[in-house]
């Protein structure tokens, strides 16, 4: 595998040159701005940086710089390094939120750990499958991204039954407009000769902020629960 490889996926993309994209390559700073709105919510809510939203602020940080490395060197080893980061995410923010809020919710008596491990090996196969079962159809290579979108609607109907917060349900809108807008840049290459791919980096940024905050917020909802139980507690042991 010649990782030099050169790569031309997207319509604004017309030479090799390294600012080729000069589009696609800015509106990475969508990333880097949604790292940071979510590092000021944490600091917020939580009254300080803890390990789970910080990976996954620090993962945003990463999918900003590895996309724009994509769009500006277009080879295959700009495209791992574009690639890895968004998957890691989004299994980070799987195995997080089904560790500390589904499964935490519901007080199953197994072990969380083994749960959240067992939905993200469910989650892989089953988007591989999916990806699989659409190849063929015209849609860019999105269909790698369909079993993310449908998790996050399952998440997002789950949580919005619960909590009746909207911060999923919006998410998986902006992702369908983004998914949309990805999928289309190819076949609107005549009619739009800069594409729609920026706008995938532009909801995206405003997809990675929503989830990262209602981590952020249910976060801050287990804390408050967690110390208001311990008030109760520490009352009763007085009486």
């Amino acid at each position: 595998m010649d990782l030099h490889t050169a790569i031309d996926l997207y319509c604004e993309r017309s030479t090799t040159d390294l600012f080729a994209e000069p589009l696609n390559l800015i509106t990475n700073l969508a990333f880097i701005a949604a790292a940071a709105a979510a590092d000021r919510a944490q600091r917020r809510i939580l009254h300080s940086r803890r390990s789970g939203p910080t990976f996954l602020i620090l993962l945003l940080i990463a999918i900003g710089i590895g996309s724009a490395l994509f769009h500006s060197f277009a080879t295959r080893w700009a495209m791992f390094a574009d690639i890895l980061p968004i998957q890691v995410f989004i299994i980070s923010f799987l195995w997080l939120w089904t560790r500390f809020v589904l499964i935490n919710s519901a007080g199953t008596a197994l072990s969380g750990g083994v749960l959240s491990t067992l939905a993200c090996a469910a989650f892989l196969v089953a988007s591989a499958r999916i990806a699989t079962a659409l190849q063929g159809l015209p849609l860019n290579g999105s269909e790698g991204y369909v079993g993310a979108w449908i998790a996050l609607l399952l998440l997002a109907v789950y949580d919005l039954r619960r909590f009746q917060r909207r911060w999923l349900l919006t998410a998986v809108v902006l992702f369908s407009v983004s998914l949309t807008a990805r999928s289309v840049d190819a076949p609107l290459c005549e009619s739009l000769p800069l594409g729609t791919h920026f706008l995938w980096h532009l909801l995206n940024g405003g997809v990675t902020y929503l989830v990262v905050a209602a981590y952020i917020h249910a976060t801050g909802t287990s804390i408050a629960s967690s110390i208001s139980s311990s008030d109760r507690q520490a009352d009763t042991a007085q009486e």
